[in-house]
């Protein structure tokens, strides 16, 4: 599994409903990190895809907005798809866990 905490990205979450009609909440959390290089102060975003089913998906959808600090449980998923003839993937968090922080 894997955990990370930070703000949520700069959109609201977005839902939908999978062909089985189960509940799809879907995000993006924000790291960020700051790094000392000499005298100067570094910061870096890094932004993670994170989705969520069911129950989670909807407590997500019903209590979370954009910039709300949140720590994120799941793991990590790699998902791979076509567009057109080229191969496409990208890494996100499938979540089992989301808390608030305040």
């Amino acid at each position: 599994g894997c955990r990370g905490n930070d703000r949520g990205g700069r959109d609201r979450p977005e839902g939908g409903k999978t062909g089985g009609g189960v509940v799809v909440a879907n995000f993006t959390v924000v790291t960020i990190s700051t790094h000392q290089r000499g005298d100067l102060e570094h910061e870096e975003s890094t932004f993670v895809p994170v989705e969520c089913f069911g129950g989670l998906a909807t407590y997500v959808l019903e209590n979370f907005r954009a910039g709300a600090r949140v720590v994120v449980e799941g793991r990590l998923k790699n998902v791979n798809w076509m567009s057109g003839s080229e191969k496409k993937s990208k890494m996100l968090i499938s979540a089992t866990r989301v808390l608030a922080i305040r």
